[in-house]
């Protein structure tokens, strides 16, 4: 059961993605790794809500970080507070190195307005823009001395401040900032995955088994609402979004799962089964086990998905 405060949270994330223009697909009340996918031209996020981070699971988290990789896609941890206490406002926070932000800095992100400290080890670490400090400091014609004895900081750390140390303290972040009455930080950036990125040789699924010897790179998955992404290994827009069904009971649940994840993620929508007599349920291709063993090639079978989406694929 799902607390109210939670599902005020995935309220909140909503109106605001929709407020800023972004589609957005709801999966709170599935038991999949994450809650929310929302995407707007390019840019797609992957978000999963968590009163108390500390509640992230690693399996969890690699998984995330998977599919983050597979779709080019921001991933972030929207979280209340840790075991420690209440998240802050424009700091990042990480789990099994994933970005966990508080709903207002998340809401300023999507604003264009990126965090500016990160939380690590029991300190709130900023990164200074130390060329401007430099330039500031010209300006205003203050030495190492004067500034440190200003802010109250000692003369070696102003020191490596001016000459290029990015590495501050939030504290004396605003020290600057306050002395200068100008911004000083540079925006710390939410971690890309795309260099983590595998695909499984060896697949303990005949139907997925069959896709890779197709001729494409394939992605399993196993606790998202598809079980892999099929991916041409010569056309990239040759991809797959794919669920496993046994049953009618099964396809009717999945089959509108997997077509909102499929539009969120730019791919085709397909379910696989035994003995399926179904070609499209709720926007989602259906091939029988069977018809797929008779192809040989990966791009001959897409067109067949494709042809069987027909105009529900527009």
């Amino acid at each position: 059961m799902k607390s109210n405060l939670f599902k005020e949270t995935i309220w909140q994330l909503i109106f605001e993605l929709n407020a800023h223009g972004f589609t957005v697909a709801d999966f709170s009340s599935c038991n999949v790794c994450f809650d929310l996918l929302a995407k707007k031209d390019k840019s797609i996020f992957v978000i999963k809500v968590f009163a108390n981070i500390d509640a992230l699971h690693e399996s969890q988290a690699v998984e995330l970080k998977k599919i983050a990789a597979i779709f080019n896609a921001v991933l972030v941890l929207v979280g209340l507070h840790t075991k420690k206490g209440k998240m802050k406002k424009g700091i990042i926070y990480e789990r099994y190195g994933i970005a966990c932000i508080a709903p207002q800095t998340f809401f300023e992100l999507i604003r264009g307005k990126e965090p500016i400290a990160r939380y690590t080890r029991g300190k709130t670490i900023a990164r200074l823009d130390s060329k401007k400090l430099k330039k500031l400091m010209k300006e205003k014609k203050i030495s190492i001395e004067d500034l440190a004895m200003n802010i109250g900081i000692s003369i070696e750390t102003v020191w490596r401040y001016k000459h290029g140390y990015e590495n501050v303290s939030l504290a004396n972040l605003k020290k600057l900032e306050g002395f200068f009455d100008e911004s000083l930080a540079k925006p710390i950036e939410i971690p890309n995955y795309s260099a983590e990125i595998t695909y499984e040789e060896e697949i303990n699924d005949e139907a997925l088994s069959k896709l890779h010897k197709l001729g494409s790179k394939v992605f399993v998955f196993y606790n998202a609402p598809f079980r892999a992404h099929s991916q041409s290994t010569e056309q990239k827009n040759n991809s797959l979004l794919v669920a496993r069904c046994s049953s009618r009971t099964e396809l009717k649940k999945k089959a509108p799962r997997l077509r909102a994840s499929s539009r969120m993620l730019n791919t085709l929508p397909l379910i696989i089964g035994k003995k399926l007599k179904e070609k499209n349920v709720a926007g989602s291709a259906v091939v029988a086990e069977e018809e797929l063993l008779g192809f040989s090639r990966f791009d001959e079978f897409v067109k067949f998905v494709k042809e069987r989406l027909g105009a529900n694929n527009e």
